[in-house]
């Protein structure tokens, strides 16, 4: 089987998380990476034997990438996710996605035109304490709430570290 092929756009400390990831899926490689600042793609791709781009341009029009992961910081998200979509690549946007609504309808609509993917990194939403508060919320048990304010901290491997980082909530 030909390993599904994966664009980084960013190679900052979050880049890292998601190498360990998919070192983890056996049918995904992480085949290029683009960041602006060159020593950090070369870094990062030197780890996983990828390519580095000159452009995040050139990283989206390679087709051995199927899905590109967008894992800059939130004011570059609307342009690369576009970038991304219109290049008809299934796209993974690290949080926060954006701090208005209106990027968000406009990547819901490309995506819509075509037939990708387009997913949000809310990967907390998973943890067990998350999932217990819903139901204590959507039960009514707790009442109507008014405002709600979650701190969520967990601790991130090291990047030198070679272990698989066990995910928040999960033993």
């Amino acid at each position: 089987m030909v390993p599904v092929g994966v664009g980084f756009i960013g190679a900052g400390d979050v880049a890292y998380l998601h190498k360990l990831a998919l070192l983890q899926i056996r049918t995904a490689k992480v085949v290029a990476v683009f960041d602006m600042d060159e020593p950090k793609s070369k870094n990062l791709a030197s780890d996983l034997g990828a390519r580095v781009c000159r452009s995040a341009d050139e990283l989206v029009n390679l087709p051995e990438i199927q899905v590109v992961y967008v894992l800059t910081p939130e004011p570059a998200h609307h342009e690369n996710v576009m970038r991304s979509l219109r290049a008809g690549k299934h796209t993974f946007v690290e949080k926060p996605i954006s701090f208005s609504r209106e990027p968000i309808l406009e990547w819901i609509e490309l995506r819509k035109q075509k037939s990708c993917l387009c997913v949000p990194g809310h990967n907390y939403i998973h943890a067990p304490a998350l999932r217990s508060m819903k139901k204590l919320i959507v039960s009514g048990q707790l009442g109507e709430i008014q405002k709600l304010w979650i701190l969520f901290r967990c601790p991130f491997p090291a990047r030198s570290g070679t272990g698989f980082p066990v995910p928040c909530g999960r033993s």
